[in-house]
C-alpha cells in the first residue's frame, strides 16, 4: 500500500503503520516506500518468530519460513507472502496498477498463482 495514497487513510494496516512510524521512526519520511518495505519485513520476521514458538533455533526458524503463507500488513489486499521448501521467492501474486496522471489506480484483482 502506498502511504501517499489517500484511499488507505482509514485502513487499519495504514493506521498501524503510521503509529509504528511515529513511535519508532518519528523523523522518518512518511512518503518513502522504503519505510513501508521495512515495516513489512519487520512484521513478517516477528510473525515467523512467533510461529516458530519454543523451537527458536536456526532449524526451527527455517522450517517456519519454508512453509510461511502470510498476508503481511501494508501489502495490497489479495497479495501475500508465500514460501515453500523449494521456492523462497515470497511474491506469487502482484497487483497491477496504472498511473492516471494524479495517482495510481488498481487494475482488477491481483494476478499470479
Amino acid at each position: 500500500k502506498d502511504p501517499t495514497d489517500t484511499r488507505w487513510a482509514n485502513d487499519k494496516d495504514y493506521q498501524d503503520w503510521l503509529a509504528w512510524m511515529k513511535k519508532y521512526y518519528p523523523k522518518g519520511d512518511l512518503n518513502n516506500m522504503s519505510n513501508v518495505f521495512a515495516y513489512i519485513a519487520a512484521n513478517t520476521l516477528e510473525h515467523a518468530l512467533r510461529e516458530t514458538g519454543k523451537d527458536l533455533t536456526r532449524e526451527g526458524l527455517l522450517k517456519t519460513l519454508s512453509t510461511l503463507d502470510y498476508a503481511a500488513p501494508m501489502l495490497t489486499p489479495g497479495v501475500k507472502l508465500t514460501f515453500s521448501p523449494n521456492d523462497y521467492n515470497p511474491y506469487k501474486k502482484l497487483q497491477m496498477q496504472r498511473f492516471d496522471g494524479t495517482k495510481w489506480t488498481l487494475l482488477g484483482e491481483p494476478i499470479g498463482d
